[in-house]
């Protein structure tokens, strides 16, 4: 917590739609102190691809949104009587829900509209580099027709600079 602290404070500058709404959730409060604002993720294969934080609905949620508009996913963070939920909205069409266990590790609870063949996200865990940088590992389990087993993905984010 600490770490995600040291970026919350670094990353002052960045712009928010809407204002944090007080909370006595430290989690939460740290992840939307950090990470409002435009940032990239490099995949392991050196690919680069836009993300955005940005806090809707009365500061209560935050969206990511991954990726170009054409394949983009969203996920949802929302405070949580226990921390924080995840809800991602995949590509494939599925949506799995996950909780904070830790402070910074989500882990599955459920998902929905899962068709047989798709993958489904089953914990992501965030790791702060820097003060401007995170590494964010996304855990997927693989159907058995696809070979079965985990896929894991980490995807190093930076933010982007503001425009003078």
């Amino acid at each position: 917590m600490r770490s995600l602290a040291l970026l919350a404070v670094a990353g002052c500058g960045a712009a928010q739609v809407t204002a944090p709404r007080p909370t006595t959730n430290p989690t939460w409060d740290a992840l939307v102190e950090a990470l409002p604002g435009a940032w990239s993720a490099t995949t392991p294969d050196g690919t680069v691809i836009p993300v955005t934080f940005t806090l809707i609905a009365n500061g209560s949620v935050m969206l990511e949104q991954f990726g170009p508009a054409e394949h983009q996913t969203a996920t949802t963070y929302s405070r949580a009587a226990a921390g924080v939920e995840v809800t991602h909205y995949c590509g494939q069409g599925n949506q799995a829900h996950l909780r904070a266990t830790t402070d910074l590790d989500f882990t599955f609870v459920d998902a929905r509209d899962v068709d047989p063949g798709e993958g489904v996200l089953i914990e992501l865990v965030f790791a702060v580099d820097g003060p401007d940088a995170f590494t964010r590992t996304e855990t997927y389990r693989i159907p058995p027709g696809d070979g079965g087993g985990l896929d894991v993905t980490p995807y190093v984010y930076r933010r982007v600079p503001a425009s003078p």
